[in-house]
């Protein structure tokens, strides 16, 4: 055990855990950059537009959430090393403040697809592909977290127990409340496309009801 703390592991320290941070927030990005696309290519309405908003809203909360956690820890250790700077009558240390600037981009995703006119689902299965692929995006982003929690209980401390303790605090902190949206995300968005996609799957089977109706009656068929 070790109850001392260096300016220099400190600084290391406080590196890791921006690099932890920043690690996940790339991976996120990615993914949902990603998802945007494909959506962006099998979807275009008013709900598509808002589904892709409300999830990408939700992940940049998470992007900003991982930097304000990632100053959190960083301002802990700072402050514990202070502790020994004081008793010691060495000098003080700052903390680095880290701010994330996310790429996702919701607009990517249109009320209408580039002829400006043709909306809905493109494809008969383009409902199943986005939720499907919105399964594989929740399970990449629990495998970002289920990996942040490793790296966090991988950050050794130099041996501090008192500095182990604040990573492992702020680390579950993280990883409970990154779990917590990511389940939300996945309730509201899979709602969100079996009520559209049934939708319109009632227009469509009202309307071939209405055409077989017309031409068996001989109402306004092509055998009037």
């Amino acid at each position: 055990m070790n109850n001392t703390i260096t300016p220099k592991q400190v600084e290391a320290l406080c590196s890791e855990i921006d690099g932890i941070f920043s690690d996940a927030k790339n991976k996120i990005e990615s993914k949902m950059i990603a998802y945007n696309s494909l959506v962006s290519k099998n979807w275009a309405d008013e709900d598509a537009v808002e589904f892709t908003r409300k999830i990408s809203n939700s992940m940049n909360s998470v992007i900003n959430s991982l930097a304000e956690n990632s100053n959190n820890i960083k301002f802990g250790i700072v402050d514990f090393a202070n502790y020994y700077a004081r008793i010691g009558n060495k000098p003080m240390m700052n903390s680095s403040r880290t701010v994330f600037h996310s790429a996702i981009n919701p607009s990517i995703v249109k009320p209408s697809f580039d002829d400006g006119e043709t909306y809905g689902f493109k494809g008969e299965n383009s409902s199943e592909q986005i939720a499907e692929q919105l399964e594989m995006l929740i399970k990449d982003c629990n495998g970002i977290c289920n990996n942040l929690t490793e790296c966090f209980q991988s950050v050794n401390a130099f041996g501090n127990p008192e500095i182990k303790a604040i990573i492992n605090r702020v680390g579950n902190q993280v990883s409970k409340s990154f779990m917590t949206t990511i389940q939300d995300i996945r309730n509201t968005a899979n709602d969100k496309i079996y009520h559209v996609s049934s939708d319109y799957n009632k227009v469509t089977e009202a309307a071939s009801e209405l055409i077989n109706s017309s031409l068996i009656e001989g109402h306004g068929g092509i055998f009037r």
